[in-house]
């Protein structure tokens, strides 16, 4: 595929709904996730409200292409301020082009710059179009792995 050079900034609240199909694609690809607009335009915005997140978004010909997302947590392990990459994603249509290049380098120029120490993510173990995107990245597999927990649903709830 031809290279692309796209315009990659930060995200605005009139992104949300382009970002939101974007997650549509990206959730269609990995399993552990349902796509549910509503929920995820909510969090789109808080994002946006978060000063210590960062959204990106890729745009060609004014059309937003492609995203990426990192949220702040502390890491006691690294004494300091680390990221979580939650979304990267490109529009179908322009995999390939170098967009996601773009992004990724993007968020780690400004993630580090603004005082992160580390960045992870986690990604689809059956993705590996991403993992091997990753590792070309000189992203790193670690020994740690992803548990999750959600609240419990209570029976009869609402039943007296």
């Amino acid at each position: 595929m031809e290279l692309i050079k796209a315009k990659i900034q930060k995200a605005t609240i009139d992104d949300v709904e382009a970002m939101t199909l974007l997650l549509m694609e990206l959730f269609s690809i990995e399993k552990d996730f349902e796509f549910a607009p509503d929920k995820h335009r909510m969090a789109l915005k808080m994002l946006l409200k978060n000063k210590d997140a960062i959204i990106l978004v890729a745009k060609s010909a004014g059309e937003i292409i492609g995203m990426c997302t990192v949220q702040s947590q502390v890491s006691t392990a690294e004494g300091g301020k680390a990221g979580i990459l939650e979304d990267l994603v490109v529009t179908a249509k322009y995999r390939k082009c170098g967009i996601g290049s773009q992004l990724l380098s993007e968020m780690e120029k400004r993630a580090f710059k603004s005082g992160y120490r580390r960045l992870s993510l986690l990604a689809d173990y059956e993705n590996e179009p991403a993992l091997e995107f990753y590792r070309k990245k000189n992203w790193q597999k670690c020994r740690m792995i992803c548990l999750r927990k959600f609240p419990e649903k209570k029976k009869n709830a609402g039943k007296s």
